[in-house]
């Protein structure tokens, strides 16, 4: 849990770069792509925008063919009706979006198509040119191109353009193919068995309150779990609280839900009780996560902030937690998850339209002389700034919390809407029981050089 502004710890700020892999009939391949990266943007200058620079890709070639040309290439191995179903459904809906957009940027719809089959190509070939750590490339099915590559291309610019943030790729974190694929299937059964422990131990207390298995997969995947899956491997098993998965209340969370960290230890057997220990009064940290401990103890300090986002609703006189429409739980948990602050009526409705282009491009301007800018423009302008740029600019963490979980919000929404991972009640769709034991489980129990830092602790 990242707490920003005046709440926020000292974290390293963190980019994700959303990732899937590609096999259609040839080997169109690839997952975990940098796709989602982009070159810095010339507004606003660098050293405006202070710690928005970081990871930036190098220019990208010259292509040797057209667009067009690439995709049809990179779906050869398709059979004929597939491939050519494929291109007519990117006609259509390029053209349909492109239409769209074209009447909020005043820009011609042309051009905007064409950017948008650019983007699919550069999809495709990121995909091509990926493998996993064993040299192999997995398959998606035509479905799954149409989805998560076509359909996907066509939302990111959309709501990059209407919310000023594009969403993140979270699509190859949960289709248990590729070298992650035991931490996927851990990762997929333990977020539902912690959900279930927690729903129950809420149902016990009397409170109204109720976790789903969406809001601890994608918070884990957010907070952390991405890097942990992509990059860091070599750290699954040892996991910092804070820095690794930025749970930064857990001497609190911990303490005020003692009953909860018991019994998810009971039914999962991990050992949350002794991550954080009490010496003359002082919560301490004894140990790191391992992998299965890191998603249970997501969902605990859920259950946390979610309670306080249920009580702040009640004192504003709002609409219960509990009454809100799944998406509106998931929007303003995030939001008091990681700013302590569950906003106005009005900001959630923003976000939950991606309509929050110009607010955060006001809300950036305001405080230009203390802050670093936002990368974003208002939304007329955002579409001639990308076709100028030739990609989109690189938005890293930021200090606004809604500029914050739109990133996260619009993965949410991506994966509802383009897989079938999760079904109508944001559970997982494909789930078996108890929780497996993850790969490196029965390694040394991890410490971690910090070991005995003091945490911070607010109390109960």
């Amino acid at each position: 849990m990242r707490r920003l502004g005046c709440r926020r710890s000292s974290v390293a700020l963190r980019q994700w770069s959303g990732t899937v892999s590609v096999l259609l009939g040839l080997l169109v391949a690839g997952c975990r792509s940098a796709a989602d990266s982009a070159q810095p943007r010339p507004i606003p200058s660098a050293a405006e925008k202070q710690g928005d620079t970081a990871g930036t890709r190098p220019p990208r070639a010259a292509p040797s063919q057209t667009p067009l040309d690439s995709i049809k290439a990179n779906l050869s191995g398709a059979s004929e009706q597939d491939r050519n179903r494929l291109l007519q459904h990117l006609d259509e809906q390029a053209g349909a979006t492109a239409k769209t957009l074209a009447a909020l940027s005043k820009v011609p719809a042309s051009e905007i198509e064409s950017r948008l089959v650019v983007n699919v190509a550069r999809n495709l070939e990121d995909k091509a040119r990926e493998v996993d750590s064993r040299g192999a490339r997995l398959s998606l099915s035509p479905d799954e191109l149409r989805r998560t590559v076509i359909d996907y291309e066509c939302f990111k610019l959309e709501t990059f353009t209407t919310s000023g943030v594009f969403p993140k790729r979270y699509f190859g974190y949960f289709d248990e193919k590729w070298d992650t694929a035991p931490y996927e299937q851990v990762l997929r059964e333990t977020v539902h068995a912690s959900v279930a422990i927690a729903n129950e131990f809420l149902r016990e207390r009397d409170s109204a309150v109720r976790l789903t298995d969406a809001e601890i997969a994608v918070t884990f995947i957010a907070e952390g779990g991405a890097l942990l899956l992509r990059e860091k491997q070599q750290e699954l098993e040892n996991i910092h609280p804070i820095y690794g998965i930025g749970l930064d209340d857990i001497a609190t969370g911990f303490s005020k839900y003692k009953d909860l960290v018991s019994r998810l230890d009971a039914r999962l057997g991990t050992r949350l009780a002794d991550v954080v220990v009490w010496q003359g009064g002082q919560p301490l940290l004894n140990r790191y996560f391992r992998f299965r401990e890191a998603i249970a103890g997501t969902a605990l300090m859920y259950v946390y902030e979610k309670e306080i986002a249920s009580r702040k609703l009640k004192e504003a006189g709002r609409t219960p937690l509990s009454d809100l429409p799944l998406r509106d739980q998931f929007i303003v948990g995030s939001l008091v998850y990681n700013s302590g602050n569950p906003h106005d009526a009005e900001r959630l409705r923003m976000i939950a339209t991606f309509s929050t282009a110009d607010y955060l491009w006001r809300v950036s301007e305001k405080n230009r002389s203390r802050r670093a800018l936002l990368n974003v423009l208002p939304a007329n302008l955002s579409i001639p700034e990308l076709l100028q740029l030739g990609d989109y600019p690189e938005q890293a963490t930021s200090w606004n919390a809604v500029y914050h979980i739109l990133q996260r919000y619009g993965a949410y929404v991506a994966l509802k809407r383009f897989t079938d991972v999760f079904d109508g009640g944001d559970m997982f769709a494909k789930s078996g029981g108890p929780a497996i034991v993850s790969p490196g489980e029965r390694t040394p129990q991890p410490a971690g050089p910090d070991r005995g830092a003091r945490l911070q602790y607010r109390g109960n």
